[in-house]
C-alpha cells in the first residue's frame, strides 16, 4: 500500500490551491483522527495510523474547486488520490462525507474514523456531534448523513 507523506500531502495540498480556511480544517481533522486512532489502536491495534491521517489531511483537497464547479469533493477528491498512486487513501476521502457501509459491532475502520473526525471539526474547531450536525444541514441540505461513531 502507497500512502503519502505529510510533505507529501502538504505538496498536494499547495498543487490543489486549498484555501487557508479548508488546509485549517483537515489540519485539525487529521488531528483528531490521529487522536481517535491511537486511542483505538490501544486494545485493538488494527488501524493504520498514517494511512488514516494522510486521509484526513486530504479529505477536502478537491473542496475549493468544487465551489466553482459544483463538484461533489468527497468523489473527486478520491479520484484525484486514485489517480496519483494512492487508492486507499482515495477509498477513505470518497467516504468522508458518506460511508459507503457500516455495520455495528464489527472493529472500526479508518473510513469510519475519518468520517466521524470531519463531523466533530466545524472549521478549525472540535465541537459536539450535534453543533457539527446542524451546521451541515443549515449550510448544506444534506439529511441523509451515514455517520459511524468510534467504538
Amino acid at each position: 500500500m502507497k500512502i503519502p507523506s505529510h510533505n507529501q500531502c502538504f505538496q498536494i495540498i499547495r498543487k490543489m490551491g486549498m484555501m487557508d480556511h479548508i488546509i485549517d480544517h483537515s489540519i485539525m481533522v487529521s488531528n483528531v483522527t490521529l487522536c481517535l486512532c491511537r486511542h483505538v489502536n490501544q486494545t485493538t491495534p488494527l488501524l493504520n495510523i498514517h494511512l488514516a491521517t494522510a486521509a484526513a489531511l486530504l479529505h477536502d483537497i478537491t473542496k475549493t474547486r468544487s465551489f466553482k464547479t459544483g463538484e461533489r469533493h468527497s468523489e473527486t477528491g478520491g479520484d484525484l488520490l486514485e489517480t496519483l498512486g494512492y487508492p486507499e487513501v482515495g477509498n477513505i476521502i470518497r467516504q468522508h462525507v458518506i460511508l459507503d457501509d457500516w455495520k455495528e459491532n464489527t472493529p472500526v475502520t479508518e473510513q469510519e474514523i475519518v468520517n466521524y473526525a470531519d463531523k466533530r471539526v466545524l472549521h478549525d474547531t472540535i465541537v459536539s456531534l450535534a453543533q457539527r450536525l446542524e451546521y451541515i444541514q443549515d449550510t448544506c441540505g444534506h439529511h441523509d448523513l451515514r455517520i459511524a461513531s468510534p467504538k
